[in-house]
């Protein structure tokens, strides 16, 4: 038996392909239905990310409120290591470059990798900016 091309691409093509897309059309209730399980799931991670973030803000509170320089000067110390580099990048390194040039005892300053002290103050100013919108907003900003 001969295999009819004309009638599988003329009549029959439209027929099997509605037939093969529509069995990948979903029912609409069980559309529904994982739409609203990917929700449930959605608002369960938003919640175990939001205790994270409450365990993390309490371990903050915690080494902030310590007595130990150790525990609670660790951020102000990175902060005061970040604040003396640019000083020295910014003024000291010029400043002393050119005042050494002008007594004729030219010195060559070393210069700092700025990209990891930016990268470090980036971050802190980042977290500062975070908190500072927090308490504009009064702990009502919303990712989207």
């Amino acid at each position: 038996m001969a295999f009819d091309w004309g009638s599988f691409i003329g009549t029959n093509l439209g027929a099997i392909f509605k037939q093969v897309v529509g069995s990948f059309k979903a029912d609409p209730t069980v559309a529904l239905q994982v739409q609203g399980q990917l929700a449930e799931a959605q608002i369960a991670l938003q919640g175990k990310i939001l205790d994270q973030i409450s365990a993390q803000v309490q371990v903050d509170l915690a080494e902030a409120q310590s007595k130990n320089w150790f525990v609670a000067g660790w951020r102000p110390a990175v902060g005061w290591v970040s604040v003396v580099g640019l000083l020295y990048q910014f003024l000291i390194a010029p400043l002393g470059t050119a005042f050494s040039a002008l007594a004729h005892h030219a010195v060559a300053f070393p210069t700092l990798d700025m990209t990891t002290l930016l990268s470090l103050l980036g971050g802190m100013l980042g977290l500062g900016i975070t908190g500072t919108v927090e308490k504009m907003t009064n702990g009502n900003s919303t990712c989207h």
